[in-house]
């Protein structure tokens, strides 16, 4: 019987000193217990200590991140979450497009700080009100509280009958510099997003302010758009020049579909870029799981 227990003992051992927390394995693959489905991240080599999709932050910098993250919500699991955490505790404060107006949606929102919260520093998050338009959400932000203070928070009331889903509209405190940020989903193309951005443009609170400003979201438009001159007459300039939603499949080795997703702003900043979370999974629809988007980031340059 002992020499029983130790075979067994022996044959497990692998499974226990190689298992870690966030519920992979050592080839970084998992099982959803509630659905029984088996899941993996793309493999990496045993060199390698830290995500390679990820940009270097100088540590004098502030880091903003958008995310338009499809339906966050309850369908996202405990495991979709760490990742979508894991992606994101680089930055120093995060916008969220697309939290589902249910109550689902802010739990998930809180889900995702617990998260970050257990990564080391400390985290807070405010999460807006459902939108009064059509194609009803939720908007978040999410922030290092040693990186920034929270000074208010509202939607936009100026646009709340004028786009379907009005701006959530924050102000920031760091490093003794004050900073508006506007995080916005427009309407889909086909209904025409060009509008929108135009009225977006006339909120008071953006037109009015002196301080650090960034307008930040999914715009289902590319910042070559002429309606983007409305944004560039507030002395606003794009960040990110790459494509940032995803295709549903594969042509040619390409899964990029569209320039989407931007952040405009007066700031100076010392990189941008685009986290392309997708090298992390072996199949495209895996990825798709987190999101039909990519994050986007700038670094604020506070010291030349």
């Amino acid at each position: 019987m002992k020499q029983f227990l130790l075979l067994v003992f022996v044959v497990l051992l692998p499974c226990i000193v190689y298992s870690h927390p966030g519920g992979t394995n050592s080839e970084g693959c998992h099982t959803n217990h509630k659905t029984g489905e088996y899941h993996c991240r793309k493999s990496s080599t045993s060199e390698k200590t830290e995500n390679t999709y990820q940009y270097k932050k100088n540590k004098e910098d502030l880091r903003i991140i958008s995310w338009n993250i499809q339906d966050l919500g309850k369908t996202k699991n405990e495991d979709e979450i760490l990742f979508i955490a894991e992606t994101i505790n680089q930055a120093d404060i995060v916008t969220i497009q697309e939290v589902v107006s249910g109550y689902g949606g802010s739990k998930a929102v809180a889900r995702l700080a617990t998260q970050l919260n257990r990564m080391g520093g400390k985290w807070d998050y405010r999460i807006s009100e459902p939108t009064k338009g059509q194609g009803t959400e939720r908007y978040a932000f999410l922030w290092r509280t040693n990186k920034a203070t929270l000074q208010r928070n509202n939607l936009s009331s100026f646009l709340e009958q004028k786009v379907d889903r009005e701006p959530y509209m924050a102000w920031f405190e760091s490093k003794n510099t004050n900073i508006l940020l506007f995080s916005f989903h427009a309407v889909p193309t086909k209904k025409k997003p060009a509008k929108e951005i135009v009225k977006v443009s006339m909120e008071p609170y953006l037109q009015n302010y002196d301080g650090l400003a960034f307008v930040m979201g999914d715009f289902n438009l590319s910042y070559k758009h002429s309606a983007f001159t409305s944004f560039k007459n507030l002395a606003l300039k794009h960040a990110i020049i790459e494509k940032t939603s995803l295709k549903k499949k594969r042509k040619n080795g390409n899964y990029r579909y569209k320039q989407y997703d931007n952040i405009w702003t007066n700031s100076k900043i010392r990189q941008a870029g685009v986290i392309d979370f997708v090298t992390q999974f072996d199949t495209l629809k895996q990825a798709r799981k987190i999101s039909d988007h990519l994050p986007i980031f700038v670094d604020v340059l506070f010291n030349d």
